[in-house]
Order: structure tokens, then sequence, then C-alpha cells
């Protein structure tokens, strides 16, 4: 691997920030990761299951369509998050579920 000295290193990070890629530490431990991936692929399953009318996702004056699309992005969310072991809210709120 090439090395890379500190002025270039600064100017990849700014390149980075100003495409909106922002570098995250992890801070999603495994057992939040497991339970992120496993409730957002159910989301996603009841999501689908609801736009294929399998069930009815129909709740007072939320459409069926409107529910499906709120869990499949909430379900979304958590199967990213989970996989990448970091949450952004987490940052805001200083949370670290590592051990």
């Amino acid at each position: 691997m090439e090395h890379v000295n500190k002025h270039q290193l600064l100017s990849i990070r700014a390149l980075k920030l100003s495409f909106g890629v922002i570098q995250m530490d992890t801070n999603v431990g495994e057992t939040d990761r497991i339970v992120r991936l496993v409730v957002g692929i159910v989301l996603l399953a009841v999501a689908i299951a609801g736009v294929a009318e399998l069930i009815s996702l129909e709740v007072g004056p939320i459409s069926a369509m409107v529910g499906a699309a709120i869990l499949a992005v909430v379900g979304v969310v958590l199967i990213v998050t989970g996989a990448r072991r970091q949450c952004a809210l987490y940052r805001l709120l200083g949370i670290d579920t590592r051990s």
C-alpha cells in the first residue's frame, strides 16, 4: 500500500466531506446489531405483505400504502444501521452500545 502523507489525508477527508460522505465511528454493539437486523427484516416483510394485500396495514386515517411505506422505510433504516454498525441518532445523542 502506498504511503499517504498528512496533507494528502486532509485532502481526501475534505473531498469526502464536500461530497457529503461523513466518516463515522462504529457505535452499534453486537446485540443491538442483531436486534436491528431482525426487526428491520420483519418490518420490511410486513410492509411487502401489506403492499401485496396479504395483511391490512390500514390504521385509522393512515392508508395501507402509507403504512407500508412507513414500515418499509423504518425497516430499511434498521437494516442499514445494523449492517454498518453505525447509527447517526446514537451519535447525536452520545450513545454507544458497544461493550
